[in-house]
């Protein structure tokens, strides 16, 4: 099962436990409204103070039920809601993004497939005739996209970068070719 499986999974789990959670408040809420029903049949002048009081009691015993399911309901949701970012952060993670054909980034990835391995800022920025303003938009982007994992990724040693797939080939076994 892959991660993704197993975060859906969970999140639809989630989802039928807050359903659950909602179904036993709707319960405890119609509980209370008929409990609330037999007290106003009882009246002010009862025969039985001994049920009156039971039947408040088992009113406060629902209300704090419904507290602890709403809790229990909130909590959940922000889980649920973390499972949902887990799975964008999962989708974004190792994707190439399209680039634009004629980018400058898509140029940076052409260049560093070419060469096989990775490239200093250096290197690419002569390769690329870079000026000193396009060579720091680039060494900001490089970095953004490596950070986000998202085509581009750190290499050894200062501003060397390479490409996600080539990390991936090399920790399956492959030469980055």
């Amino acid at each position: 099962m892959t991660a993704a499986e197993k975060f859906v999974e969970l999140s639809e789990g989630e989802k039928r436990q807050v359903e659950g959670f909602e179904t036993e408040v709707r319960k405890a809420r119609a509980r209370i409204s008929g409990y609330k029903s037999c007290l106003d049949a009882l009246g002010t002048v009862s025969e039985d103070v001994g049920a009156r009081r039971r039947l408040e009691d088992r009113v406060e015993k629902e209300e704090g039920e419904i507290r602890r399911l709403e809790r229990q309901i909130e909590e959940s949701r922000e889980r649920l809601s973390a499972f949902e970012e887990a799975l964008k952060i999962l989708a974004k993670k190792g994707k190439e993004p399209d680039l634009r054909a004629e980018s400058m980034m898509a140029k940076v990835r052409d260049l560093i497939r070419q060469t096989g391995g990775p490239m200093t800022l250096v290197e690419i920025a002569k390769a690329l005739n870079l000026d000193k303003k396009k060579k720091n938009s680039v060494r900001g982007s490089l970095a953004s996209y490596a950070r986000d994992e998202r085509v581009f990724a750190r290499g050894e040693g200062p501003e060397t970068f390479t490409l996600i797939e080539f990390k991936n080939q090399s920790a399956k076994g492959g030469d980055g070719n």
